[in-house]
């Protein structure tokens, strides 16, 4: 299976991908720790001097995947929700996102923390 978040760093910017086209890049739980994992280790890392957000395919992100939002929820205070949404407000690099096609409840969230949103 190929990995759902993906993160790469080249010439100084670390590209973070939304990686599940087929559900519109609905992130379920481990998606969350994923995001959060990559978020942290982007703003950790001296040699990343921003961050792109991206999904793959026609969406950006639908948010949360509906069929596993009930088990996500109450989120614990170490939850993947709430480290994900910690590590986007914890982020020091400037963020930009690119977005194509729907960004739709988390989807629209991560763009809140962007300082640029471009759009197609």
């Amino acid at each position: 299976m190929e990995a759902r978040i993906t993160s790469e760093i080249s010439d100084n910017i670390c590209t973070i991908s939304i990686n599940r086209p087929d559900k519109r890049n609905a992130l379920d739980g481990a998606m969350f720790d994923a995001l959060a994992n990559a978020m942290n280790r982007a703003d950790a890392d001296t040699n990343v001097h921003c961050v792109l957000l991206q999904g793959t395919g026609p969406h950006y992100s639908a948010g949360h995947d509906i069929a596993e939002f009930a088990r996500l929820w109450p989120q614990p205070e170490d939850g993947s929700v709430r480290r994900c949404i910690s590590a986007f407000a914890k982020q020091s690099k400037p963020m930009v996102a690119a977005v194509t096609g729907a960004a739709v409840g988390f989807g629209a969230t991560m763009l809140l923390h962007a300082d640029w949103v471009v759009a197609g």
